[in-house]
């Protein structure tokens, strides 16, 4: 393409001066082109070492927590029933949220009949031996 305009003289020194433009804006491009693509990978890196960290800090908080339910079930062993403290279900304006507060499979849970507990066993024993022992 730049054989073509001899004749002419100046014109080639003009697109040479062109070209030489143009390659220069080339090499800025290309030097920017490696800076950015050098940003780049480096903010892929930092972004891999941060993904690993925020993954090493929520296996940490599982396992604290873990510990921490398993360390509050041991203290606090669930109760065989859950019964509210005041009995607010019976209250009027609480008697249509009263199924959603409290639901027991009976509707007088304290005349179930409660396995006997061993200190119960205890006495009860206790209790018969006297008996015995005075009718002897």
């Amino acid at each position: 393409q730049g054989q073509g305009g001899g004749a002419c003289g100046g014109g080639d020194g003009g697109r040479k001066e062109e070209i030489d433009g143009v390659r220069l804006q080339l090499d800025r491009l290309a030097d920017q082109m490696g800076t950015m693509t050098c940003l780049y990978e480096s903010l892929l890196l930092e972004t891999k070492q941060l993904s690993s960290r925020v993954d090493e800090l929520t296996a940490a908080e599982a396992a604290t927590l873990e510990a921490a339910n398993t360390a509050v079930k041991r203290e606090f062993p669930p109760a065989p029933f859950a019964m509210p403290p005041f009995p607010f279900y019976a209250h009027p304006y609480a008697a249509p949220y009263a199924p959603y507060l409290y639901t027991h499979p009976h509707p007088q849970p304290h005349l179930t009949n409660a396995p006997p507990q061993p200190i119960y066993e205890e006495l009860r024993t206790l209790l018969t031996r006297q008996q015995q022992q005075q009718q002897q």
